[in-house]
């Protein structure tokens, strides 16, 4: 949800809404993912539905999905993340971190 609510920021549209409240806990936003056909497929359907295309060469601000380590459990995962600068900004326990990463898939959000 959070490169959803900053699409919804930048572009005045909630690319997610139909998932927001739809889940309480990590597991179940993992069967919302796994029913998507997987992380990638969800956020790829949600950005094309937004009119929001791929792109190969990620702009400050623009989304992707970024394999890192996750706040949960450490584990390598795919990540939502904003580009920003030689980093990407994602959510940690704490809040927003910055995180150097390669990104999987990325998509431009600037209209």
């Amino acid at each position: 949800m959070f490169c959803a609510s900053w699409v919804e920021y930048v572009r005045g549209f909630d690319p997610a809404a139909e998932y927001r409240g739809t889940y309480a806990s990590e597991e179940q936003a993992v069967a919302v993912i796994k029913k998507a056909g997987g992380m990638l497929a969800l956020v790829d359907r949600l950005a094309r539905k937004g009119g929001i295309t791929h792109t190969n060469a990620p702009q400050n601000g623009d989304i992707a999905l970024i394999s890192a380590r996750s706040a949960s459990d450490l584990q390598i995962k795919e990540i939502g993340a904003i580009k920003f600068g030689h980093q990407w900004a994602c959510l940690g326990y704490q809040g927003v971190i910055g995180c150097r990463a390669e990104f999987i898939a990325a998509w431009s959000i600037v209209a």
